[in-house]
């Protein structure tokens, strides 16, 4: 009884959580780099970082440059929460195995 009930808060603190995600995004942020050849040398140098958000839109990969901090910001908050929202679920589902398992085992 014990082990369902302390099944059963994590569960509950899981569902709150889910429930104070508002925004998700699926992509990533990332940095963009470009080589810049240098004139009359083999070494190359790189220009950047640019971030960039890219997704899957349409079965294609997209990418958009972000301009400013605080869209970069927005947008990291996003994807990280998109992230937080698929462990939590994977969690979740994690817990009711739990709980099936242990409300089977009491009924043998």
């Amino acid at each position: 009884m014990k082990r369902a009930s302390a099944l059963l808060k994590e569960r509950e603190r899981i569902l709150r959580e889910l429930e104070g995600l508002e925004e998700l995004r699926r992509g990533s942020v990332v940095a963009q780099y470009f080589p810049r050849p240098r004139r009359g040398k083999e070494v190359t140098a790189v220009r950047g970082p640019y971030p960039l958000f890219s997704c899957k839109r349409g079965g294609r990969a997209v990418g958009f440059r972000i301009h400013s901090e605080a869209e970069l910001r927005r947008l990291e908050r996003q994807v990280g929460d998109f992230h937080r929202f698929r462990r939590l679920c994977q969690r979740l589902v994690e817990l009711g195995e739990a709980l099936c398992e242990l409300r089977e085992d009491q009924e043998k």
